[in-house]
Parts: C-alpha cells; sequence; structure tokens
C-alpha cells in the first residue's frame, strides 16, 4: 500500500525534497552571512590596521593617532590582549543594540577562551561607522556581557567614557 502510494507520488516527493534542500542551504547561506568573522576585528586582532579608513569615523581615527602607540588602533588593541589567551581563531557577532549604538561580538582563542568585544558605532556621511569599543574581557555569562552591550559595564572603553 505505502509502496504504491510512493510510486504514484514519487515526482511530488523528488519536488518537495528538492526545495527543502534548497531552502536549508539558503538558511545555512544567511545564517552564515549573520554570524561570520568581523572583517574590522579580525584584522585588527591581527596587527593589520589597512581597513581603519573604511570602518572607523574620522573623530576615532584621530583619537587613535593621539593616543595609541604609534597612532595604531591595532597596537591600542594588543596592550588589552593577555599573552595567555593565545592567538585570535576567530570573531563572531554576538548581538547589536540599535538604541545604546553599540554591537557585541564574541572573539574565539586559541586557548579557547571566549573573550567579548562591544563595538560602538554611530552615521557618517550616510554609513554606519565605529567610535570606540569596550570589553576585550572573557565572557561571563549572557547578563554580565549585556551590561558592556547596554554600557552599564565600561571595561577597557575607548575612548573613554566623560562624564
Amino acid at each position: 500500500m505505502i509502496v504504491s502510494w510512493v510510486k504514484k507520488h514519487v515526482r511530488a516527493i523528488a519536488i518537495i525534497t528538492l526545495l527543502l534542500i534548497l531552502g536549508m542551504a539558503y538558511f545555512l547561506r544567511l545564517a552564515n552571512g549573520l554570524f561570520s568573522d568581523d572583517p574590522l576585528l579580525t584584522a585588527l586582532l591581527h596587527g593589520d590596521d589597512s581597513l581603519n579608513a573604511k570602518y572607523l569615523s574620522i573623530d576615532f581615527q584621530q583619537y587613535i593617532s593621539q593616543h595609541c602607540p604609534d597612532g595604531r588602533a591595532s597596537a591600542c588593541i594588543q596592550s588589552l590582549v593577555s599573552p595567555d589567551w593565545g592567538k585570535p581563531v576567530s570573531v563572531k557577532f554576538g548581538i547589536g543594540s540599535g538604541s545604546a549604538k553599540s554591537e557585541l561580538y564574541y572573539s574565539g582563542w586559541s586557548n579557547n577562551q571566549s573573550i567579548v568585544i562591544v563595538l560602538l558605532f554611530d552615521e557618517e556621511n550616510g554609513r554606519q561607522v565605529y567610535t570606540g569599543w569596550r570589553g576585550f574581557v572573557p565572557s561571563e555569562g549572557e547578563n554580565r556581557d549585556a551590561e558592556l552591550l547596554g554600557g552599564q559595564r565600561h571595561d577597557n572603553e575607548f575612548p573613554p567614557v566623560k562624564n
């Protein structure tokens, strides 16, 4: 009975199976784009400042040139990185907070440590640019990490918070 039903509907089953496979492939591609490495953080963690002009605000670039060794953002970041973390492996988007204009990223390191990094952003000439960061601390769980995102914590904030 089942065999004869399958034989009658083999074409429909094949089409439905194909649509499910295509749907899953599309979802995986979309999800990979949402959770893929962040190009700026990945570059900065590897000592590459070549993307700064594309991603950083003009004011932030000027602040970096005045307050970071050799005027390089990557040099400021390197001072926040503990040697026992090892080498950076990946940087994945965690969550964004539109009202706070911040995005939380989880960076993976060769010692399997998860480090939380929050990038602060704003609009400049019609595009989103980064204006600072905070974090560069080991993940302490969803609630504590969210405090960095929302600005209740200011660990390693750069530029520092003005009171």
